[in-house]
């Protein structure tokens, strides 16, 4: 969710599976994965509603 860095994570695993950035700041990434999550929970909580 952050411009110019992708990251997929595995959350059965809870594993990072691809970070386009590899090299890039922990916390950014763990921000990145963060952000990530939220949306995913809002998108959820919307398609509940229909």
């Amino acid at each position: 969710m952050q411009p110019g860095q992708a990251v997929s994570y595995d959350n059965a695993g809870r594993t990072m599976i691809y970070n386009s950035k590899p090299n890039a700041d922990k916390n950014a990434t763990e921000a990145a994965i963060a952000c990530g999550k939220a949306y995913l929970q809002q998108v959820f909580t919307e398609y509940m509603g229909y």
